[in-house]
């Protein structure tokens, strides 16, 4: 089920299909979204930068378009001192439409676990390939959901020069030490697979398919312009029977993919050794509705004795962990002023 021209507009999109490998070959896909007219207004007093967009577990790359949509919205602004030329989103390679290319892999060798080092991988293949442009290179900024900001970081490890990305903006992502944070993700886990191992996985029609998501936490929470998305892109005929719809990401994968080979909570120690040399941003929501009570104590000890070494700490009120998906208004906007503030050419530059 293709996005709809309506829901895409006024961005284009292309389709980049790459294989990468950790254990085994599997394919991935990149997509590169740019406005279909730019604003002729003279930019040349302008900082230019690419973004490149890793999304949390269970959110397939379509839903960051209300966010990509204002970001180029809000940065074509007469007033903005960054131009973006192009966001990419990388799908993780068990979601959405790259799950389908690697279905057959998937059920034979990743029942179980398909570990955040995976998606890890596919970001380095990526970042190592020819897809991006030298243009795109010169200033890329990474931003990276959740679990998604700990798999930009192991695609980078062990690198502490010359990185790939300028900047990276963290969104509600574990900023954890294993060994404080083991135990009671354990208690996250186990939580998480109980609730997916109950839910439902085949539907009359996608509208009913819908209701039953949009009654259910996270998907209750998100925007309606993400739910929209969601009913065009989400699903696919049930090839048990196909008179009914399921997802493209599987409830097994969306298991497979929390559970924790080490990749979410061993990135922040390799954080912490390039904080010098990679301006790292982080942006929470205001909420406490994921993490377990003793994972939230440890992410407000860990902001605050690093908050020196850190870019910057924002929190956005009333959202919660999905706020790409939850509150896209006002995640775009803080990424906005983010790079006009750190990225953008002093105001001096335009006289």
């Amino acid at each position: 089920m293709p996005l709809s021209p309506d829901s895409l507009s006024p961005l284009s999109c292309s389709t980049f299909e790459f294989e990468y490998c950790h254990d085994r070959p599997l394919r991935a896909l990149a997509y590169r979204y740019v406005p279909h007219e730019r604003n002729p207004q003279d930019t040349s007093d302008r900082a230019t930068c690419s973004l490149l967009i890793c999304s949390g577990l269970a959110l397939q790359n379509e839903t960051w378009l209300p966010v990509i949509k204002r970001l180029y919205q809000y940065t074509s602004q007469s007033h903005s001192r960054v131009s973006i030329h192009s966001i990419w989103v990388i799908e993780r390679p068990n979601h959405g439409d790259a799950a389908l290319l690697n279905e057959a892999a998937l059920k034979e060798h990743y029942r179980v676990i398909f570990g955040g080092i995976q998606f890890a991988a596919a970001i380095r293949a990526f970042l190592g390939s020819t897809i991006l442009s030298d243009v795109e290179r010169v200033n890329l900024i990474a931003v990276g959901h959740s679990a998604a900001g700990s798999s930009i970081l192991r695609a980078m490890e062990p690198a502490t020069s010359n990185l790939p990305i300028s900047r990276l903006m963290l969104v509600e992502s574990p900023i954890f030490d294993r060994e404080e944070a083991w135990e009671p993700m354990q208690v996250l886990y186990k939580a998480v697979a109980a609730s997916n191992a109950r839910r439902k996985t085949s539907w009359s029609s996608v509208e009913e398919a819908m209701d039953y998501f949009k009654a259910r936490f996270p998907c209750k929470v998100y925007h309606p312009e993400v739910w929209q998305i969601m009913s065009e892109t989400y699903f696919r005929k049930d090839p048990s029977n196909p008179e009914r719809v399921t997802t493209k990401t599987t409830v097994k994968q969306e298991t497979a993919s929390f559970l924790d080979d080490g990749t979410h909570l061993e990135a922040f120690k390799y954080l912490r050794k390039i904080f010098h040399i990679l301006p790292t941003h982080i942006i929470l929501g205001e909420g406490e509705d994921l993490w377990t009570p003793e994972l939230y104590r440890q992410q407000a000890e860990n902001n605050e004795r690093y908050r020196d070494a850190l870019a910057s700490v924002s929190v956005i009120q009333g959202a919660g962990h999905y706020l790409p998906v939850q509150m896209p208004d006002e995640l775009a906007l803080e990424m906005a002023r983010l790079l006009n503030e750190f990225v953008g050419k002093p105001l001096t530059a335009r006289l």
